[in-house]
């Protein structure tokens, strides 16, 4: 596993969002790309991949809007979404 402290050695990285609408462009249907880890991993997982294929080095996690007021959830659901 390369550590984040030695890519930063290497120079600038940077890092990309718009997770949820980038979801949306590839087909997803729910109406939060962070409840798609649960119900539609595979767009997600796929998500992923595509810029791990494009060279990325560093991948951010599908959490960003994960909290029980955001979801209109209880904290299980977060947890899952967080697993």
């Amino acid at each position: 596993m390369i550590k984040l402290k030695d890519i930063l050695k290497e120079g600038v990285l940077l890092t990309d969002g718009a997770m949820g609408t980038y979801y949306k462009e590839q087909g997803g249907t729910c109406h939060r790309a962070e409840i798609a880890s649960l119900e539609q991993p595979h767009i997600i997982e796929d998500i992923h991949r595509q810029y791990l294929d494009a060279g990325a080095r560093l991948l951010r996690t599908n959490t960003f809007a994960a909290n029980t007021v955001t979801l209109s959830c209880d904290m299980e659901y977060v947890r899952g979404i967080i697993k």
